[in-house]
């Protein structure tokens, strides 16, 4: 019951302060619709080929990229690209160089609105463990720790009502923004909504226990937020949250943004749980890790208090 209480008590301070709570909601909607906007064009490029650019030499052309369309296309797009290759192939002869076409990413089937819904949508999640971190520190500062051990209310459940609270207006926003992105800008986020919902859950439980972490370890709520922010910036930028960049996508792949990145993606396209597996697996992987930390700095600073 107390548990509930704080969580409770939480949300309602949040709804109560009705700047705070426009912001949360408008911020991710407006960064949509800018970079949805202003990078469409990246976003519609032709993927059929006209000019054969230097890059990889390929022996007997047309066998390699038969089988290539032929495994993600439609047959009469595969009987149209094959003509277009045999006209290639009079020119060039039966060895020319291409570009090595990536027709597997989910990425590549996102548009620009879908691709920076899905990418604000989850960089505004994460700063959500801010506001966590924050109440923790502040209520720190007013001896909160101190009382608790005067009531009947454990730290387990005071912690636990932060975070829950904190989950519930996380939630909210991701509800709100999905429908905004639908309404306004026509974002298709597929049909797949328990997958969604699954990889937004992740990643909102990867925010609370980075609050939580950096609570314990920073001392105040400016050194977290400026130490938090650019910590997500800087991963989020190297995910290609902001723009995609082939250059860093070796390093992107592997941070927790991306991991939920692609997650989204993938269900937005039709994949399935098992499409997403390993993207799964990485984030419950590494939210045990991150809460394990969590907890026991957690302990450690309220102990010492």
């Amino acid at each position: 019951m107390n548990v509930i209480n704080i969580a409770l008590n939480k949300f309602k301070r949040t709804l109560q302060n009705k700047v705070s709570f426009i912001l949360l909601i408008a911020m991710p909607v407006f960064m949509i619709f800018i970079m949805g906007y202003a990078l469409k064009p990246a976003f519609q490029t032709n993927t059929t080929i006209k000019k054969i650019p230097p890059s990889v030499n390929f022996t007997n052309t047309e066998l390699v990229i038969s089988k290539s369309y032929s495994e993600y296309l439609p047959q009469s797009n595969n009987a149209e690209e094959m003509q277009k290759l045999a006209n290639q192939q009079k020119s060039y002869g039966n060895t020319f160089t291409i570009l090595k076409l990536d027709l597997q990413s989910p990425l590549k089937k996102l548009s620009s609105f879908q691709y920076f819904a899905a990418s604000m949508l989850l960089f505004f999640l994460l700063n959500s463990g801010i506001g966590i971190g924050n109440n923790i520190i502040n209520e720190r500062s007013d001896k909160i720790y101190m009382r608790i051990n005067s009531f009947p209310v454990k730290k387990s459940e005071y912690l636990l009502g932060q975070v829950l609270g904190g989950m519930l207006t996380s939630i909210l926003q991701a509800i709100a923004v999905i429908l905004f992105s639908t309404l306004l800008f026509g974002v298709n986020w597929g049909n797949n909504f328990i997958g969604i919902a699954v990889t937004l859950l992740l990643m909102i439980l990867i925010s609370s226990s980075l609050g939580v972490l950096f609570s314990s370890i920073v001392n105040s709520e400016k050194a977290l937020s400026t130490g938090l922010c650019i910590v997500l910036w800087f991963i989020s930028f190297m995910s290609g949250g902001f723009s995609p960049v082939p250059a860093l996508e070796p390093v992107g792949k592997l941070t927790f943004y991306r991991w939920g990145f692609d997650s989204l993606a993938i269900f937005m396209t039709g994949g399935t749980f098992k499409a997403a597996a390993s993207e799964l697996t990485f984030l419950a992987i590494f939210i045990v890790i991150l809460w394990t930390a969590a907890l026991a700095f957690f302990n450690w600073r309220s102990s010492n208090e």
